[in-house]
């Protein structure tokens, strides 16, 4: 991923002021969190969310969905340090953005995150909240993106209720899913869940 970000940063010399310029930002951002640099990862975030609101200057939220994943993305880095407040703050944020315009993709995978981060700061009752709400956007949108990590969540919860058959189902559901989309992250997730 860094040889492709390097290839497109040359292509983008003299035009830091495009669209293009803010997706590169994000996809930079994006590969500092996942090396665990959290705060170069909000510092590039930063400047792309910077590069999407100076390219919407008449607020007509045209790059919104950019916007919002920045933020979301943001908020990830701060749910990995442990740092709740400024997580939510982010996914709030992520949430504003990806509702300005209406219905826009991605706002699943958002409360997912949020849920995980809520769960983890041991507010459990929100987070089953947010784990139902993306699932309602998961099954109305046909999104996929996260979607077996709010079905294993909430398959924890009805098995701590003694839901064992509804839980099962959703278990089955996630592993499903994990496989059309093989991704091992998402099946390593229920797995662990279950």
């Amino acid at each position: 991923m860094e040889h492709h970000l390097s290839i497109g940063r040359a292509l983008l010399t003299g035009k830091e002021h495009s669209a293009e310029y803010g997706v590169y930002l994000c996809l930079l951002g994006l590969l500092r969190l996942m090396q665990g640099q959290y705060p170069r990862a909000r510092e590039i975030m930063e400047r792309s969310i910077q590069t999407f609101q100076a390219l919407d200057s008449d607020m007509d939220g045209q790059y919104a969905i950019n916007i919002a994943g920045a933020y979301n993305y943001m908020a990830e880095t701060y749910r990995l340090e442990g740092r709740y407040p400024e997580a939510f703050h982010c996914y709030d944020q992520a949430i504003a953005y990806n509702r300005s315009r209406g219905y826009y993709p991605g706002a699943a995978v958002i409360y997912t995150n949020y849920g995980v981060a809520a769960y983890q700061s041991g507010q459990k009752a929100e987070a089953r909240k947010l784990f139902r709400y993306a699932v309602d956007i998961y099954t109305d949108s046909h999104e996929y993106s996260g979607y077996p990590i709010a079905l294993s969540y909430l398959a924890l919860y009805d098995a701590q209720e003694d839901r064992f058959d509804r839980a099962a189902q959703q278990l089955r559901d996630a592993l499903r899913l994990s496989e059309t989309i093989a991704s091992p992250w998402w099946k390593g997730i229920t797995l662990y869940m279950a």
